[in-house]
């Protein structure tokens, strides 16, 4: 019986399988590298991005409702910005900061005192009647209001509003308030090429009665002849009216 050898070498597909193992194990550190990244992507994402948004797309707009107010958008009413440190300043009719402009009412130790006995209300104003117009008109439903242009509106009492057989749903008259007065500031065409006016109208539910004050400004054209306002600008016209709303008031509030 012939000798027997003991065969020692591997089967040729066993060399095969470990070369290719040892082949991938080298691609094993750099999978760990791209999963890692992968996981990390996603982290920021969902914590900075506010939401995954749709996956995709390579990039996500961040949900505002999460992320912190931008500045500037936080207007108010008057259309001052917060943020910026604007607040609405009444007697000088804009937004300011005030520690650069400070919100004083104007010096008003020279101006007039009007009292009106008959419709319940005094006031200060300049005292020069071709800038100023006061006056007043009862009963309050149903009066009407007389554009520079010839529109007419009428005023609703119950409902607190303003309309016209032109303009239904009418934008002129904006509802503000003064020391606790409410008042209407009305937006209405120029007087004038070169001159114009601040209106206010204040309806008195107590004693039914509009008060109407205008404050003219530059070169105006008023029957029965021209006039000259010692106002100059449209900005001073509605200051001044401001300062003579915060004199207001009526005498017979119950």
């Amino acid at each position: 019986m012939p000798p027997q050898f003991e065969n020692n070498i591997p089967p040729i597909n066993n060399l095969v399988q470990q070369k290719s193992l040892r082949k991938y194990s080298r691609l094993i550190p750099l999978l760990a590298v791209l999963v890692l990244v992968c996981i990390l992507s996603l982290i920021y994402f969902i914590l900075y991005k506010g939401s995954l948004c749709n996956l995709s797309t390579i990039w996500c707009e961040p949900d505002i409702s999460t992320t912190t107010p931008i500045l500037g958008g936080d207007k108010d009413e008057h259309e001052c910005i917060g943020s910026a440190g604007y607040s609405w300043c009444e007697v000088k009719n804009k937004c300011l900061r005030i520690w650069e402009e400070p919100c004083e009412v104007a010096n008003i130790s020279n101006w007039k005192a009007y009292h009106n006995e008959q419709y319940g209300f005094e006031l200060k104003y300049p005292g020069d009647l071709n800038t100023v117009k006061i006056g007043a008109s009862s009963p309050l439903e149903g009066y009407t209001y007389r554009t520079p242009t010839n529109e007419s509106f009428t005023y609703n009492a119950q409902s607190n509003t303003w309309s016209s057989i032109r303009s239904p749903q009418t934008n002129v008259f904006v509802l503000k308030e003064t020391n606790g007065i409410k008042w209407f500031s009305v937006d209405t065409a120029e007087i004038g090429i070169l001159g114009g006016a601040a209106n206010a109208l204040i309806p008195d539910s107590n004693s039914k009665v509009m008060v109407e004050i205008s404050v003219k400004w530059g070169k105006c054209a008023e029957e029965p002849g021209p006039c000259q306002s010692s106002i100059s600008s449209e900005a001073e016209a509605r200051q001044t009216l401001s300062s003579i709303l915060s004199t207001f008031k009526f005498l017979f509030r119950l």
